[in-house]
């Protein structure tokens, strides 16, 4: 799941014993000194997918983050 359940749903999923997929992981790596936090939707998946690109936005901070795309 790329979006993260605030934890309430995850909490009120367990208590009525709705599967849940556990959460990935947010990692983050420094990019011309601002923090990139991201996750690894992929890592264990054993195919190559026919993705181009992803486009993920708006932002706060969205200036920081176009500077540290480049």
């Amino acid at each position: 799941m790329a979006i993260p359940q605030a934890a309430h749903v995850r909490q009120e999923a367990e208590q009525q014993k709705i599967p849940v997929r556990p959460q990935k992981s947010i990692l983050q790596f420094v990019r011309r000194g601002t923090a990139v936090p991201h996750i690894e939707l992929f890592k264990d998946l054993k195919m190559k997918l026919p993705i181009t690109r992803i486009v993920v936005g708006p932002h706060r901070e969205k200036e920081n983050r176009r500077r540290a795309g480049r």
